[in-house]
This record gives structure tokens, C-alpha cells and sequence, in this order.
């Protein structure tokens, strides 16, 4: 999963790039419809990982009211076998939560906000550095004329 929200987190950067770059410089019908397909791409491919961050998020939710059920039936049952039982669930969700993570980072709504953070981020060096390729050949090609 690690590898699949990196390639889709280097995608939308790439594509988000390529959006700005037709919409800026290029003037041809081709290229306007094919930054419409990133477009569309880049689309789905965050719908996918926002479902992914959404999925682990209301799983990391459920796992912390299940342990709120279980307090309540620990105080409501007066079988003590069951009781027993609930008391071991109970620490054993104290002492391990259920949360979804790859080893690294768990998947919650902190990470999309990190992807987008640093698609911003990645999108802004490359626009700069665009732009700085643009001028310097704009500026050769004036020496030159």
C-alpha cells in the first residue's frame, strides 16, 4: 500500500504540473483535451486515496468505540465468566488499538493533508524552475535576434 499512495502521490504531481503547463504556454487543441484527461486522472487517482485514508480513518473510529461498548457491557453484565472475558477484550484494545498503517506513518486524515501539503510544495519548486528555464531561454533568444 506504501508503494501505491507514493505512485499515486507522484502522479498528481506530474499531472497538476502538466495541467499548468498547457494552460500557461501552449495555445494548441490537442493539448488543452489532454490536460482535460490528467485532469480527470488526477481526480480519480485522489478519490482513491482519499477512500484508502477514509476507510482507515472510520476504522481507527470503530476500533475506539467498540472499546466504549465494551466498558459499557463490563458494567452492565453480571455473569463473571463473561465479565472476565470483557475486562481481557478490553485491555487487549487498551494496549493495542486497531489503526491501519504500513509500518512508517498510520493512514489517517494527517497524511492526506501531508500529500497535499507537499504537492504543493513539489508543484511550486517545479513551476519556479519553469519558469527560470523559460526566461533563460527568452533572454538567449533575444541576444540572439
Amino acid at each position: 500500500m506504501l508503494m501505491t499512495i507514493t505512485s499515486v502521490f507522484a502522479y498528481i504531481v506530474v499531472a497538476v504540473f502538466t495541467i499548468y503547463c498547457v494552460f500557461t504556454r501552449s495555445y494548441d487543441f490537442e493539448e488543452f483535451w489532454t490536460a482535460i484527461i490528467y485532469g480527470i486522472d488526477c481526480t480519480f487517482y485522489t478519490s482513491f486515496l482519499f477512500a484508502v485514508l477514509a476507510i482507515a480513518s472510520d476504522l481507527t473510529y470503530q476500533g475506539k468505540f467498540t472499546a466504549t461498548l465494551i466498558h459499557k457491557a463490563i458494567s452492565r453484565t453480571e455473569d463473571e465468566k463473561v465479565n472476565e472475558k470483557l475486562k481481557v477484550w478490553s485491555m487487549q484494545l487498551l494496549h493495542r488499538q486497531p489503526i491501519v498503517t504500513c509500518g512508517l506513518f498510520a493512514y489517517d486524515w494527517t497524511l492526506f493533508y501531508s500529500v497535499v501539503a507537499a504537492t504543493c510544495a513539489y508543484v511550486t519548486i517545479l513551476i519556479q524552475f519553469d519558469t527560470k528555464f523559460y526566461s533563460q531561454e527568452d533572454a538567449h533568444n533575444i541576444t540572439q535576434g
